[in-house]
């Protein structure tokens, strides 16, 4: 089973409120540790150099190591009440799946910022998870089927898509036309271009190939009338 390799953001108080940040810091530790027992080892947490975000150069070098590392997915941590904007900051630059965790406590509001930067999220139309409340067994298990089918989605990236062979059993319907899938699936054109196209692709293949059917059959005929072999039986 795939253990998927994931980077833990951990958004804290920004640097304009320190003595908030202060305060809070203890109970923002006391979370991500439980965070961190809950997942186990079921994934891998690649460390980041900043084990704490307070602000856009904490982002940018998380952001550029998760790159480097290539995780499977980006676990934002929402352990207290943190500033919306400074997360959804954070979700435009990462290119990986994206889930958002809180926790349930009640000196943290941390359900509060979730639902804070789920909807900051969801304005500026970034696709993620939202998974709200405690790690229990329900929470855990979403969270790591999700994790579990990024790293898949992560990993399935760049491979890549071949034929061996030909037609099993003469049947060409069982086959992929490669140039057809490459086509649907890799072209960056417009989606009713890419169709005409395939289409077009697709028409102008057969009818090469119902050509090339009476030609080849009139070469044959053609070449067994003239042999020395048929010749001679005639006369």
């Amino acid at each position: 089973m795939i253990k998927p390799r994931v980077a833990l953001f951990t958004f804290l108080e920004g640097h304009q409120r320190e003595k908030v940040y202060q305060a809070r810091r203890p109970m923002a530790l006391r979370e991500t540790a439980r965070l961190v027992q809950s997942l186990g080892n079921n994934v891998e947490i690649v460390q980041m150099p900043h084990a704490e975000i307070r602000g856009k150069s904490d982002i940018a070098a998380n952001v550029q190591a998760a790159a480097t590392a290539n995780v499977d997915a980006v676990l934002m941590h929402i352990p207290i009440f943190v500033p919306p904007a400074m997360v959804a900051h954070a979700a435009r630059q990462v290119t990986q799946p994206i889930a958002l965790v809180c926790n349930e406590a009640p000196d943290t509001f941390s359900q509060l910022a979730l639902l804070a930067c789920a909807g900051a999220l969801d304005q500026i139309g970034i696709r993620y998870r939202r998974i709200p409340g405690n790690l229990d067994d329900t929470n855990r298990a979403e969270l790591l089927a999700y994790l579990g089918a990024a790293a898949v989605a992560t990993r399935l990236k760049g491979m890549t898509f071949g034929a061996i062979g030909g037609c099993s059993l003469g049947i060409s319907t069982g086959t992929a036309d490669p140039a057809l899938w490459e086509c649907i699936f890799l072209s960056s054109r417009p989606r009713h271009s890419r169709s005409r196209v395939c289409v077009a692709r697709v028409t102008a293949t057969g009818w090469a190939r119902q050509q090339a059917k009476p030609k080849r059959a009139h070469a044959i005929r053609t070449t067994r009338d003239y042999s020395p072999d048929h010749s001679s039986s005639r006369g």
